[in-house]
This record gives C-alpha cells, structure tokens and sequence, in this order.
C-alpha cells in the first residue's frame, strides 16, 4: 500500500508546487460568474454567418446575371483556367473550416445543454455522444433526440460541402460570339491629295477590277466594288481570327452627272484593202462629233469597230473637252453603237453617247472588317451624315478624269486578251470588258438608256474607287472608337450551378437564423472539452464521480446511470457560487448497482477497416489519375464530347464527391488522433499540466497542426497535415477535367481530278489571263487563286474524295455547327519553274542610243554568243523623266527574245546610267527557265481546301520535261515607278516597291547580283505559277490517293490537366504517408477502456482521483478558464498519468501509475 501511495504522489512535492489562496476572490467577479458561450457561438459570429452567406448568395446572383448580360464575365484564356476554377472552392473550404467549429462546439454543449434545461436520463446527457459517430448519424440522432443544434450544425457542414462540390462547376470557358464590344480602332490612311502624282497612275485601279469581277479575287484593302474608305485595323492585336471591326469611317463615292447625248456628225472610211491584207487586217477609225444640251466636242478620231466586214456592235468610254460657246470643263463619254457595212462603206446605224460629269462625295459609313484579312464584311453608308461633294483639296473632276483615263490605258494591254464571250459584240473598249467581266451583259443592253448608263457607272464607279484608295489618300495613324465582333473563350457561369448554390446559401441563412435561438450555449461555467475543465467542473459533482468511480467498462457505466436523471445547476456554496451536475433517484433510491461484470474492455477510437481503405483509396486513385492522365495526353482527350447539355457537370462534380470521399476517411483518422492525444501523454506518464489543458478538437486544423509540431506530438501533426492538405483536393480536383476543341489527328486520303500536263504552254502570248493574275497579287497583294500558293501549284484535290482511314469512310467532322476549319496535311506534287540565271559579261552589253538631241532615252544592245541567232528582243530601251541627271538608276526585264539555236529566253539589266556614252555601270544577266516538279508539304483548310501554307523538299526536285514556260511581258499591266531619277519598268516596279525584295542600294552594287537574281527568280515564280495553273494541267492518267492527316479541332474532348492531376497525385501521396504515420505511430490498444467524448465516459476516468480533491481546484476553480488557472497556479507541479492505480482503479490521477499492471 506503501508503494501504490507513493506512486500517486506528484515528483514535486506540496512544498514545492505554488499554493493557490483559496480565500482569493476572483478577478472581475461579476464576470468570472457567467455561465460560457464559445466565441464562435457568440450571437455575433452566426450574424457574421448569415450576412456572408447572404453576400455570396447576393455576388453569385449578380455573376450569373452579368454573366448573362454580357455573355459571360470576361474574356479569359485557357492557361488561367486554374485561377476561376480553384477561387470559389478555395473561399468556400475557408468558409468550411470555420463552421466545423460550429459543428464541434454544438456537439460538444448538447449534453450539457440537455441537462442544463432540465432533468435528464442519462441516455439523453451524460451517456450522449455526437463527436466520434459520422456527422451525418450524429444529424439524425440530435433530430431524434430534439437537439436542434447539432442537427443544425452539422446539416450546415454537409451544405457547406455540398455548397463546396457546386462551386467546382460555377465557371466555365466557353466559345461565345460577342457583338458591338467597344474598342480602340486604329486608321491607317486618310483622304489627302498630298499622295497624289498623275504620272504614277497606271492600270492597277482597273485590273483589280478585272480580278475581283474575272477571277473572284478579293477588293484590296480598303475599298468594295464601289466605295473607297479609310482603311484601319484594330489596335488590340488580340481580338483573334474570327474577329469583325467595325468603325465609322470617310467613304469615297464617285458619282456622275450625266445627260443623254447625240451625234452630231461623222465621217466614214472607205475599208477595201489595196493591198494584201484583206479588210479583216483595218481597223477603221471615225472622226466624231458629239454634243449634249451642255456640252460640245471638236470632232475625235474613235476606234470603235475591230472587224468592219461584218454588222458589229460596239461599245467605248472617251474623254474630252466641252469647245461650245460658254462651255468649259471636260466630260466622260460612254459610247455604244451598231456599225453595218454596205459595200466598202459601212455607215453608223446607232448610236447612243451619253455626256457625264466626274463628281464625288465623302461621307460617314459604318465599315466591318474581318480583323484578319482586312476584307470588307459589310459596309453601310449613313444616310443621316453629311456628305461632301468635292471635299479633297487638289481633287477635281478634271484628277478624275485624267486618272481614269490612265488607268484604262495601262489595262487595255492585259485586259484586250479576254474574250467578251458575246459574238454579238465585236468591239469592247477596257472599261466595258471589264464591265462584262464582273456581270456579263448582251448587244441589247447597251442600247437600252438605264441598263447601259448602270453599266457604265458601274464600272467608272468600281475603277474610280480603286483610284481614290491607290492614289487620293496618304498614310495616317489615327485612332478612333469602334466596336468589334468575335468569337471568344468567355468565362462563363453555369445556371446548374447557381441555382444549386443560392438554394443552398438561402438553406445556410435559414440554419443560421435558426441556430440563433437554439444555441447550446450557457450550460457551462467554462469549457468542458480539456480535460482540466472537465475536472474542475467535476469536482463539485461528487456524488455523479462517486457513483462512476472504479467502472471498468461501458457495460457498467450505463448499469451505474440507469434510472437516474441528471441536471447541471448553479449553486451557492459557502456564498459562491458554484456548478455541478445533480443526480435525482426515483424514490431517492441512489444505490450503486452491482457491477455484473468487472472485464475491462478497451475502446478503439477508430475501426481497422476505416485505416485501411484511408490508405488504399488514396493509392488507388493515384493509379486511376496517372492512366487517365496518360490516356488523355496520348489522345488529346478521353473522349468526345457531343452535347452541351446536363452531362457536363458529370465530369465536375462526380470528381469533387470521389475527393470528398478521401477527406471524409482522411478527417476520422484525424479526429481520432486529436481524441486519444491527451490520453497517449497521460499514458506516457509525468505529463503536465498543458497535456490535460490540451484539446486539439476546439482549435482549427492549421492551428492545431502548429500547435503539434511545437510540442513534437508528430503523430498527430502527420494527421492534421493530411486534413489541412485535403482541401487542396477539392481545390485542384474543380480544374481536372475541362473541355477543349482538341486536334486530333486522323489519317486520311484524297484524289486528285487532274494531273500535270508535260506538253502544254505557248511559247509565247497568253490567252487565259494568267499574267493579269499574277501581276494583281504582286502589285495590290491580291489572294492567290485556288490550288495556288507563293511559287507553287498543286493537282486540284475532290473534297467529295476525303476519306476517313480508319474506317475506310467519306470523313464527316466532329463538330459540323463549327465554324472552325480541320487542317489537311499532304505530301504532294507541285510544279515550280527554276529561272536558270547566269551573268551577263559587261562586254556583252553595248549602248546604241543614249540622250541627246532631245531624246530622253537609252536603248542598250545585248550580245547573246555566235550560238544565239535572235532576231528581236535583244535590245532594251529605257526610258526617263529626267534624262540629264548625272545618275539614272534603271531596271528593265525581259522574256520576249524571239530566237534561233541556244538563245536564253529571259534577260534582266540593271544599274546606273549617264548621259554620255557608257555602260560602266550596267549589269545583266541572262535567263533560262525550266519547270520542276517538287515535292511539298501542304496544309489545306477543311471544308474548301484552301491552302494554308507549303515548303518544298528541295531534295525532290527534278525537271518536268516537254513544258515550255510561256512568255508573259508583253501583257502585262503597266505598273511604273520612274519618278525623279528611276526608271524601272512594271517587273522591277513590283520587286522595289510592291514585294520590296530589292532596294536601290541591291541595284547601284555590282556584288549584289545574287540579291537580284534571287528576287527576279521569286516574283518570276510566283507569275509564272499563275500560268501554270491554267495550262499545265490534263485529265489524271490513273486515281492516286494521297494520304495524309486531318487535325480536326472542331472535335471537343474531355482533356485531364496535368496540372491538376500531378497536384492531385502529389498531395493524395502525401496524405497516404501522412495517414500511415497516423495509424502506425498512434498506439491505440489498451488506452481507453471507454469512449472519452461522452461526459460520463470521460467522467470515469477522473471519478476517484485526486485531481477532483478540493485542494487541488479550489471552490470556484470550475469558473477559471486555462490561463486564468495557470495565472493562479492551479495544477502547476503536478504530473498526471493514465494507467493503474490503487485499488485497480484504472484511469488519469495525479502522480506516475502502477505500469505493471498495464497488461494485468
């Protein structure tokens, strides 16, 4: 007995340990007397709830509505998917661990709180516990019992998490079309004569007229079929593709004021040949005369009839001045007429001139642009702005005409090469072929008064406005306010989701509101969680530690606490007041039963197969993660996604519950470590006092995870690790899975409808309007047509052919409501011409002319070798402005050398010139070009196979035999540049001014002869290309697929994050390792005989210490929270233990107890 004594003695002694004066007063004793109400189940706390919960109710209705307004909240890009998809769970799992001490603490005071109110059995107090069972049994246990608070608490945590798994799905990146957005637009010309030079006018206007009406090409930048307006693009460079601007622009409109005309006289020409031609070799000309009520012309040689040995209609533009009495100014005259030949005469039958005055106006029109191209997607003049007739300084009528006139000229040449396609007209001036060209007309038209005054103003329109944007505006770099349109990753909020999280924030308010009434609160002096409040509490309830003293097991307890009922209440004491819980008897019988079984039986704070499956759940899900995850990345998705509807949120939501379902396995290990904590101190022996003051279960996890490594219980910090930890999962599980317009790779083939022609091409002229074609994509950056690309043709592709490998099946898009084209990629032939250059030897060069005598040009010899026997094309003339500046820089080229024997085909001479007699600084070099046939890898748009892009494998090249590479100089347009000191014909124009692959320096230096043989080959490539595209082709000699691949991106597929997934992987590890040292470091077999989170559980482990003693918690000690105890000394220098003790009493008592009987 001795020995067991001496073993519950403290290691200090009663001398030692500071003595607290019972006598002492508490401090502020008003205060120190009131019954306890946690902080977070303070009045204001809920009120702070309810007002959050009505805020986050309130922004999500106000995100949503907005959301809508706007479609949707902002544009936002993929990369930053982490950012909106991770913020709202983030906010709402704080929000979470917050109301999980609500939950505890409601929990925790319910019992007391029972009693409090008044009698109560056992079973509904000192035996009840709502901790350690699942909160969702707890929920309903509390509703059974009509312990509204816990039931309120907890269905607050599960809305909370609920609330938590909806956010996970409340944003989400869709394709949106946004319309009328505002923003800064930029222009880039505007209307000013300062640009303006007569002299550099030359067909361009009009053939891009003929381009765009003959072959489909696009207007060029900044101008429609009849208006020419300020050109601008949009200062975000960011808008993307897809995009329209739209801006409030100047429009240039030219317009006529015309009136009916008549002919006045004429003379005719007698067109019998008196030679060996014949009649079909004249081209009769008439001297006419021509007026209107308003204008008067000298009589005019016309050519208006090719071919007089037939009745022919005829149709031309003139220009000419008004000679009337009082009439000034010029006029544009559209002619048409009917010749009819009688004998060797032929007379005028008809004849219809109509006089019209060039006037124009500038007026405001809304322009929409598609921002990638420039090209005009609709354009709407405003009827309510002002317009000005006029209104560009240095621009008249007479600029007007002049321009025109001009640009008619240096078309005719390219343009006279195309057939009107009527034999009923056999003459077409520029201006009416390139009428017919955009809309074919017959003979009739022209002699019916509206239809041939709209074809005429039609075409002068057309050519004018392309006049107005070449040569009328100058270069400008203003901004302005406009709106665009386009098609946008839009962060958007789902309804689903709002709904579901405002039904449950109005359910939080209302729990809230609710819990305000039925707090458990003030149902006890102090808190009861540490082990030092409930002791102090206890021990003025001596009779309940009285009759539980000695109970080895649950079975005994509940035996001990039948039939009595139980109340905590407010006494006076010795005048204090004090607490204690109160038993009453029916009968006042409070005999102690008989123990009926003294077997101690050990409580196990957690099951064997929970631990299990919170380590294996874990690892199983990091393998699940890591295949999906390699399944995605190795085909761009899981899987395809067709529909927009409902299930999507199955890959939102069904992820955020399988996380839930770690952290639910995750917080029982935890909350099982922080219960057995204290007891696992005491068990180790001479803890103190902050062990038995010590209640992790009140402090939030971060919290207690700081508090445990600073007392190096590591156990419990791997614990509260993984629970802090995993929030993360809910987190990063939000932004796992997202849904992208994937490009997926599909092999496919495709047949060709033609093959290359290995025998086609004149050697010289061309018909088919090839030159026109390529002079206007050079010269005014005009598209290029179908199946050709920079250099290069193609074979032309049947779209009906595409076949999906696969399945051996026509391929149909994923997507077909997509406007987003696939991308076919092809390895296939394509033609390229080499131009086979090689210098020519200055010596080579001679002048056979140059400036004097008025002359104003040079005419230079070219010496092509004894083996050459040319018979024209061998000299070049050169022609300039300025003929006796002391430098003139020229560069002339040529494929016209007409020939005999091994002469090349194509010439170029560069350089300087001077006004005397020398070539010093001429530099040429000869050409012989070749068609090859390459190998190129092609990427098409899908549908309409447009090439995207090409690169040849140089290492494919070979020759293409038996194809003659035409000539074209002599049809192409007249484009100058001899302004000043240059004099470069409509070749070299294009390479200086248009490409800019050459500048003066390239031609002044005699070593920059690779740089222009370089840039002669391209531009010579690219014209050429053009030509081959109409004549190289024939019917194919045998069905070749091609075989390819097909990315299409209209597919949408279910794409894993990496991301997320290694985040997800990486902390699912971690908690794995974090509930191994849990369940593997925490001894919890023979600790607790009983359940310890019940009062009267924890209540029969202190029943028949000597902690309980009124020497150690003096009378009012149970009104003293933990620091108030320390500050007054109470329990300092005791160590306590939990273990054996005399009397085989096993539970906490003060001193170190009988280890040996540990396992008795």
């Amino acid at each position: 007995m001795d020995a067991e004594q001496h073993q519950r003695k403290p290691f200090l002694s009663s001398m030692d340990r500071p003595v607290s004066d019972k006598t002492e007063k508490p401090r502020g004793a008003k205060d120190q007397f009131q019954m306890w109400t946690p902080i977070i189940l303070h009045p204001l706390v809920l009120i702070a709830f309810a007002i959050l919960f009505a805020i986050f109710l309130a922004v999500t209705e106000v995100l949503y509505q907005y959301s809508n307004k706007h479609q949707g909240l902002s544009t936002s890009d993929q990369k930053y998917h982490y950012l909106w998809t991770y913020a709202p769970t983030a906010v709402f799992l704080i929000v979470a661990g917050f109301w999980g001490q609500v939950e505890y603490r409601s929990k925790q005071l319910a019992p007391w709180h029972s009693m409090n109110q008044r009698a109560r059995p056992a079973s509904q107090s000192l035996l009840l516990d709502y901790i350690t069972p699942w909160n969702v049994i707890s929920m309903f246990r509390s509703m059974k019992n009509k312990h509204w608070a816990v039931g309120l608490s907890v269905l607050g945590s599960l809305l909370i998490t609920l609330l938590t798994v909806f956010s996970t799905g409340l944003f989400m990146l869709d394709s949106v079309r946004l319309q009328k957005i505002p923003t800064t637009l930029k222009a880039s010309a505007q209307f000013n004569s300062g640009g303006y030079d007569s002299k550099m006018v030359d067909g361009v206007p009009a053939l891009s007229v003929a381009g765009a009406g003959r072959f489909n090409l696009s207007y060029p930048t900044g101008t429609t079929d009849k208006y020419a307006f300020s050109p601008f693009n949009a200062s975000n460079t960011d808008l993307g593709t897809n995009t329209v601007i739209t801006g409030k622009v100047d429009l240039f409109s030219a317009q006529l004021e015309c009136e009916q005309g008549k002919l006045v006289n004429w003379t005719t020409y007698d067109i019998t040949a008196d030679g060996t031609g014949g009649p079909g070799f004249i081209q009769p000309s008439s001297d006419l005369t021509l007026s209107s009520p308003s204008c008067s012309t000298n009589p005019f040689q016309a050519s208006l009839f090719a071919i007089p040995s037939q009745n022919s209609t005829s149709a031309d533009v003139f220009f000419e001045n008004c000679t009337g009495n009082g009439q000034t100014g010029s006029r544009i005259i559209f002619v048409s007429a009917r010749l009819w030949t009688a004998g060797p005469k032929y007379a005028i039958s008809d004849m219809y001139p109509v006089f019209c005055k060039p006037t124009y106006t500038i007026s405001k029109g809304l322009v929409s642009l598609f921002a990638s191209n420039q090209s005009v997607a609709r354009l709407l003049p405003l009827a309510n702005e002002t317009s000005r007739s006029n209104a560009i300084p240095g621009i008249g009528s007479s600029e007007i005409i002049a321009s025109l006139n001009s640009s008619l000229v240096g078309a005719e040449k390219p343009v006279s090469l195309f057939p009107t396609g009527n034999t009923s007209i056999s003459h077409l001036g520029t201006l009416y072929r390139l009428a017919n060209m955009s809309s074919p007309f017959d003979a009739e038209s022209l002699f019916e008064p509206s239809s041939f005054q709209n074809i005429s103003i039609g075409a002068y329109q057309s050519i004018v406005a392309q006049i107005a944007r070449q040569h009328f505006m100058t270069p400008a770099d203003s901004q302005f306010t406009g709106t665009y349109s386009a098609t946008k990753q839009r962060l958007m909020v789902r309804e689903l989701s709002v709904r579901a999280m405002e039904a449950i924030l109005a359910a939080l308010i209302l729990v809230v509101a609710v819990m305000l009434v039925c707090r458990p609160v003030r149902s006890t002096p102090r808190d009861p969680g540490p082990l030092s409040g409930l002791a102090a509490i206890l021990s003025r309830s001596s009779h309940l530690t009285d009759r539980l003293d000695g109970t080895p097991n649950k079975k005994n307890m509940k035996a001990r606490l039948t039939g009595g009922l139980y109340v905590g209440e407010v006494i006076n004491q010795n005048g204090e007041k004090a607490f204690r819980i109160e038993a009453k008897y029916q009968g006042n019988n409070d005999s102690q039963p008989a123990d009926t079984d003294v077997t101690i039986s050990w409580w196990h704070s957690i099951s064997r197969w929970w631990q299990i499956v919170s380590i294996l759940l874990p690892i199983l899900i990091i393998a699940g993660l890591e295949a999906a995850y390699q399944e995605s990345h190795r085909h761009d998705g899981l899987g395809n996604i067709t529909s927009d509807g409902y299930i999507q949120y199955v890959w939102v939501y069904i992820p955020a519950l399988v996380m839930l379902l770690v952290r639910i396995f995750t917080n029982g290990i935890h909350s099982s470590s922080m219960i057995l904590q204290p007891y696992l101190e005491l068990k180790r022996g001479a803890a103190t006092a902050s062990s038995i003051m010590e209640n992790h279960l009140s402090k939030i996890t971060l919290y207690s995870f700081c508090c445990a490594l600073f007392k190096k219980q590591f156990v419990l910090a791997a614990s509260a690790l993984s629970v802090i930890i995993a929030p993360i999962l809910t987190i990063a599980v939000s932004g796992l899975y997202s849904t992208q317009d994937a490009t997926v790779p599909r092999p496919v083939s495709i047949m060709a409808s033609d093959s290359f022609n290995q025998h086609g091409g004149p050697a010289y002229g061309d018909e088919t309007g090839s030159p026109l074609i390529g002079s206007l994509i050079v010269a005014r950056n005009m598209s290029y047509p179908a199946w050709t690309h920079g250099e290069l043709i193609t074979p032309i592709l049947r779209e009906d052919t595409l076949t999906d490998l696969d399945g051996d099946i026509p391929y149909q898009p994923s997507n077909k409501t997509s406007d987003d084209s696939a991308l076919l990629d092809l390895t296939i032939p394509a033609l390229r011409v080499n131009a086979n250059c090689t210098a020519l030897p200055r010596e080579k060069i001679s002048l056979k002319q140059f400036p004097a005598g008025g002359s104003s040009k040079w005419e230079l010899q070219m010496h092509l070798g004894p083996d050459c026997r040319a018979y024209s094309g061998t000299t070049m003339t050169v022609q300039s402005d300025n003929p006796n500046a002391t430098q003139t820089v020229f560069g002339q080229f040529t494929d016209y050398i007409a020939f005999f024997g091994d002469c090349p085909p194509m010439a170029v001479l560069y350089g300087t010139l001077t006004p005397n007699n020398s070539t010093s600084g001429v530099h040429g070099f000869t050409c012989k070009p070749y068609v090859n046939q390459v190998e190129a890898n092609a990427t098409f748009a899908y549908p309409g196979l447009q090439i995207q892009s090409m690169t040849v494998d140089e290492s494919t090249m070979k020759p293409f035999p038996g194809f003659t590479v035409p000539g074209f100089t002599s049809s192409m347009p007249n484009i100058t540049n001899s302004a000043g000191n240059n004099a470069f014909d409509s070749f070299f124009s294009i390479m200086m001014s248009n490409q800019a692959t050459l500048n003066t320096s390239d031609i002044v230096n005699p070593d920059a002869m690779p740089s222009v043989i370089n840039a002669t080959q391209h531009l010579y490539r690219v014209l050429v290309a053009q030509y081959l595209n109409v004549d190289a082709r024939t019917a194919p000699t045998a069905s070749i697929p091609y075989n390819g691949t097909l990315s299409d991106p209209t597919r949408v597929r279910l794409v894993q994050s990496e991301i997320s997934t290694r985040i997800l992987e990486g902390c699912l590890a971690a908690m794995t390792i974090c509930s191994l040292i849990a369940v593997f470091g925490t001894r919890t077999r023979k600790i607790l005989p009983i359940n310890p989170c019940s009062i009267a559980g924890a209540t029969t482990l202190l029943a028949g210490s000597d902690i309980l003693k009124s020497d150690i918690f003096p009378p009012g000690s149970e009104w003293y929270n933990d620091k108030e105890m320390t500050r007054r000394g109470i329990l300092n220098g005791l160590i306590f233990g939990l273990g054996w003790w005399d009397r085989k009493r096993y539970g906490i008592d003060i001193g170190k107890p009988a280890e040996t009987l540990c396992d008795g």
